[in-house]
């Protein structure tokens, strides 16, 4: 899709994806966060969560991750220019089905740049039961169609 496509208002919603306890301690090696609230059992059963979590970076990944497997911008994506207003409203725990909510909340064309706008997206992740984890304001850089 290009930035004409995307009106003021239209959603998306992406599949879900189930969080693995795997994934969770590969993220953490990978970044070097070995809080123990995500990596250790033992540990995470004495918070107040009661297990082991994922990160909440782990999370926006997902999330990130989960628009660009959808294929919408694919072809129109110059650059992921900003993210803003980010909150982590509840915790993801292994097991967890968590999928993207998207939707359009601005669209401008860019100043600076000719053949391109600028799509502001109030995202949420949710889990299974409907509950938000996760929300922010996304925004990317898309060409337009005839530029």
């Amino acid at each position: 899709m290009f930035f004409e496509e995307f009106t003021i208002g239209k959603r998306f919603e992406s599949e879900a994806r189930v969080v693995r306890q795997e994934d969770i301690v590969e993220f953490a090696e990978l970044t070097g966060d070995l809080n123990p609230l995500h990596v250790d059992d033992k540990y995470a059963s004495k918070t107040i969560f009661g297990r082991t979590i994922a990160h909440g970076l782990f999370t926006l990944g997902i999330a990130l991750g989960q628009w660009y497997s959808e294929n919408l911008t694919r072809d129109s994506i110059v650059a992921f220019v900003g993210l803003n207003n980010l909150s982590f409203l509840a915790p993801v725990y292994p097991g967890d089905m968590i999928r993207l909510r998207s939707e359009v909340l601005t669209a401008r064309v860019s100043n600076s740049r000719p053949g391109v706008g600028i799509v502001t997206f109030k995202d949420q992740m949710v889990n299974q039961n409907e509950v938000v984890v996760l929300k922010f304001e996304r925004s990317l850089m898309l060409r337009m169609k005839n530029a």
